[in-house]
């Protein structure tokens, strides 16, 4: 197991939540209530952006033919951005009120849109929840894979 590229994975995570904390907050911790009032469809393609910051550091892997660690360090960056970006953005005051809102697999409540250019995918807690699920099903399995 190389845990030096795990490491390496939870430590560049908090460097993208840093980055995103600022841009979207402009701070630390000034994130409260009440949370995505009224969501728009901006043109950008920010999470086209998001997606190479989150394989970036790792694409030399696949030149090794390591897949496996391609894929799981990627998709840890990807989780531990969407769960813990909240603990640099959010007012430390209103963190279990922004995890049980943000990851509410009951609520339908659309918080934002994934911007992708010219495709907008809207993103809800039930969206949240799931995709958190299967992300740490996708973890499990690649860390219980032996290649």
């Amino acid at each position: 197991m190389r845990y030096d590229l795990i490491l390496f994975s939870i430590i560049y995570a908090q460097g993208i939540n840093i980055f995103e904390s600022l841009f979207w907050t402009k701070g630390f911790w000034r994130f409260k209530p009440p949370y995505f009032k009224n969501p728009t469809k901006d043109k950008s393609c920010y999470h086209i952006f998001l997606t190479l910051a989150y394989a970036a550091p790792f694409i030399s892997l696949l030149f090794y033919n390591m897949i496996k660690y391609f894929l799981l360090c990627s998709t840890i960056v990807w989780l531990l951005n969407d769960l813990c970006w909240h603990f640099w953005a959010v007012s430390p005051r209103y963190w279990l009120d922004w995890f049980k809102f943000y990851f509410n697999p009951f609520s339908k409540q659309v918080l934002w849109y994934v911007r992708l250019k010219v495709i907008f995918i809207p993103v809800t807690p039930r969206r949240m929840f799931l995709a958190t699920i299967i992300r740490i099903v996708m973890i499990v399995t690649l860390l219980c894979i032996d290649v």
